[in-house]
Order: C-alpha cells, then sequence, then structure tokens
C-alpha cells in the first residue's frame, strides 16, 4: 500500500500521480509512505517551497511623439526584480517603470513593443506594451540662393 500526504490538497490514486495544490506560499512537508503488510513501512519526505507568482504589468499602450521620453511598466514592488527587452530605447532594463525615447524620422507612426520579465526568487512572469511613436515633422524647404536688395523675392 502506497499513501502519499501533503499539506496542500491533493488528488489522484494513492499509488500517483498526485497533484497537489497548496493554499499559499510556504514551505510544505511532502511523504510518501510505503507500507506492506509483510514488511516495514518506508518513509520518504521531502520539503517543497510555494512562492509568491510575481505580477508583471507592463503598462497599457500609450502614445508620444518621437524622441519625447515616455514611462512604460507600473510602480515597484519590494522583492521584484525586472528585465526589459528590447532594451533599445529604454533608461534603463531593471527598472519596473523606465522610460522610452524613440526616434522616429519617417511619415508614418512607428511600433514598438517592449516585453517585461518581473521576477520573485524563482517564479517569473511577463507582460508586454506596445508605444506608437508619432514621427517628428521636418521642416524642410529649397534654399533660395543669394539676392540684391532691390526688387528681390523670396519663393518657398
Amino acid at each position: 500500500r502506497v499513501l502519499f500526504r501533503s499539506g496542500g490538497v491533493g488528488s489522484g490514486p494513492a499509488n500517483g500521480p498526485q497533484i497537489v495544490n497548496f493554499p499559499a506560499p510556504g514551505n510544505y512537508t511532502v511523504s510518501l509512505f510505503l507500507d506492506d503488510a509483510n514488511c516495514s513501512s518506508d518513509t520518504t519526505k521531502y520539503t517543497i517551497t510555494v512562492a509568491n507568482y510575481p505580477i508583471a504589468n507592463a503598462g497599457g499602450p500609450v502614445t508620444t511623439c518621437a524622441n519625447q521620453p515616455i514611462a512604460i511598466g507600473t510602480t515597484t514592488t519590494p522583492g521584484y526584480s525586472y528585465s526589459w527587452t528590447p532594451s533599445n530605447f529604454l533608461n534603463s532594463t531593471t527598472s519596473a517603470n523606465p522610460n522610452a525615447t524613440i526616434p522616429n524620422f519617417g511619415s508614418t507612426d512607428t511600433l514598438v513593443k517592449f516585453i517585461v520579465t518581473t521576477s520573485e526568487g524563482f517564479c517569473s512572469s511577463k507582460d508586454s506594451a506596445i508605444v506608437t511613436v508619432h514621427p517628428v515633422q521636418l521642416a524642410l524647404y529649397n534654399r533660395p540662393g543669394p539676392q540684391c536688395e532691390t526688387g528681390n523675392s523670396y519663393n518657398f
């Protein structure tokens, strides 16, 4: 006879496999008891660490103008670490809420997708944010040649 016991709520046949859902973060002892009516019992115990699941938050979709810093992400949660990709255009890749400064010299909007991996201990989660960047409107004209003071006109 095989008995499986844990500090969580388990399901499955007595001889396994067992699925265990633990009620909260913490350390739990899981024990496996082998019982044979003809022989002595054996027991194996393990301590399992259940950690919090961090919540990643890259922020909502945001819009900015080219070369104008805009904050993405959220406020820092103590104990969490952050890693942003791509690293281009960010003032920090390890902050919960970095500023993105993105150039756009084209004629249409540019979309940049940033992904944050939020970790606490050995657990991590990911989220993404889209930044829409309006292009810089360039003021261009053909420079007229030099002219005399009298009777001149400039066409721009």
